[in-house]
């Protein structure tokens, strides 16, 4: 007898338990995607304020008293910086320690030496907080950006949504490889490196062309790296995780790594977690590799660089420990015949 279309077959799966579970086995992604993008999205982005953001300014008396009035109106919102100069604090800017410089001004105008490249919603909160300062001097304030991004790159955003290919395909890449069974663990490694390569050099001279970015060569090592860090890691994470890939990998590379990156919104303004998981996670140390290598002058590399180098690490001893697990197994089972 054929089965109606629609209709449960007689068995287990009648039972109200049977249904649940089929329906929990085929919901629980939909469900994860749900409670991660509650906690990893709306909770940090909807409503931004800052954390510890990094202000030089040029004059030790003035930076005391910066410091005192922040402290009072936001506290823990911004670390005055002291430089000894307005040239030192212009520095400090240009060089990436700090994400804006304020000197005052000997004829009623104090200045605001800012930096585009460092994420154009920290230009409006310093901007914002500092304006009262020199109005209640009765300064007026005016803006100077130092560091603007490439010309191509009107909002800002235009690295991190080119950082999100390098962060994005390479685990895409792992789940369809999956299905590739007559692959050799070897050979799916050998073609991780393969798209890795072509990822990064499509997206580099297409963001070039559009100028999204500065033409610096040196970005493509940092964009290799970042794609055999993620892909290396997911594809040695499969004999552990087995079916729950997917989560694992959408949670690395998707839930936490974009809330913490910088990218989207600065880390500075995302809650503590998400600024914990800044250093530590392989998309925000991508960015700021980029942005270093962009518009700063390669300060600051040394971090990205050992960052991502350990992820890529992790991964091959990941990949080499499922590789000696399975060997194991072959060798433990009885000959066939």
């Amino acid at each position: 007898m054929t089965e109606v279309a629609g209709k449960p077959a007689e068995g287990s799966e009648d039972s109200a338990a049977g249904l649940l579970g089929v329906l929990v086995k085929a919901l629980w992604f939909p469900a994860f995607f749900v409670v991660g993008f509650l906690l990893c999205y709306v909770l940090p982005f909807h409503a931004p304020s800052p954390h510890h953001i990094q202000v030089a300014v040029a004059d030790r008396a003035a930076a005391a008293e910066l410091s005192a009035g922040l402290a009072k109106s936001a506290p823990g919102a911004f670390d005055i910086l002291p430089a000894a100069d307005a040239t030192e604090a212009r520095r400090m800017v240009s060089r990436g320690e700090a994400v804006a410089a304020f000197a005052v001004g000997s004829s009623g105008t104090d200045t605001l030496y800012v930096a585009q490249a460092s994420g154009s919603a920290l230009e409006s909160v310093v901007t914002a907080a500092l304006t009262p300062a020199a109005a209640a001097q009765g300064h007026t304030l005016a803006t100077v950006d130092l560091v603007p991004t490439a010309s191509g790159d009107k909002s800002g955003t235009g690295l991190f949504y080119i950082a999100m290919i390098w962060n994005i395909v390479p685990y895409i890449t792992v789940m369809m490889l999956l299905s590739a069974v007559q692959l050799s663990r070897r050979a799916k490694v050998l073609t991780l490196a393969g798209v890795g390569t072509v990822l990064s050099l499509v997206a580099y001279y297409v963001a070039l062309s559009l100028n999204i970015v500065p033409n610096e060569p040196l970005a493509l090592l940092y964009a290799f790296l970042m794609t055999q860090a993620i892909s290396w890691t997911v594809f040695g994470l499969v004999p552990f995780v087995k079916q729950y890939l997917p989560a694992v990998a959408v949670g690395l590379a998707v839930l936490l790594s974009i809330p913490s990156s910088g990218g989207a919104l600065p880390y500075q303004l995302v809650p503590q977690p998400f600024r914990l998981l800044h250093p530590v996670m392989p998309l925000g140390n991508l960015v700021d590799a980029l942005r270093s290598v962009f518009y700063f002058h390669n300060a600051g590399l040394l971090r990205p660089t050992l960052v991502l180098s350990a992820w890529w690490i992790v991964g091959a001893a990941l990949i080499a420990v499922g590789a000696l697990q399975q060997r194991r197994r072959e060798h433990a089972q009885p000959d066939s015949a």
